[in-house]
């Protein structure tokens, strides 16, 4: 919780963030001018969901992508780049939880 508190109050973090995705790796920018670039080698695996990607560091932490606004085309684009640049890790469901 500690961590959310610090995001929320931390005004560079604030804003919309809008990625960048080549086969090299991915950069990315806010609206308060806080930019970051990395290579895939950082990322260990990749998932989706209905109107999102989730890219997994090595560290455990990850980044979540929101995909409202891509066309189909765009869609496909970007998970034929994630995944020949990493692996795709599927959700496991839970039939008894």
């Amino acid at each position: 919780m500690r961590l959310r508190r610090l995001y929320q109050r931390d005004p560079s973090m604030q804003g919309q963030f809008t990625a960048s995705i080549t086969a090299a790796g991915i950069s990315m920018q806010n609206t308060a001018g806080i930019s970051s670039q990395s290579g895939w080698d950082l990322y260990e695996f990749w998932r989706d969901g209905k109107d999102i990607i989730v890219l997994v560091f090595r560290s455990g932490t990850y980044c979540v992508l929101g995909l409202t606004g891509l066309s189909e085309v765009q869609r496909n684009e970007l998970q034929g780049i994630l995944s020949v640049a990493l692996q795709k890790k599927y959700f496991e469901i839970n039939p008894t939880a």
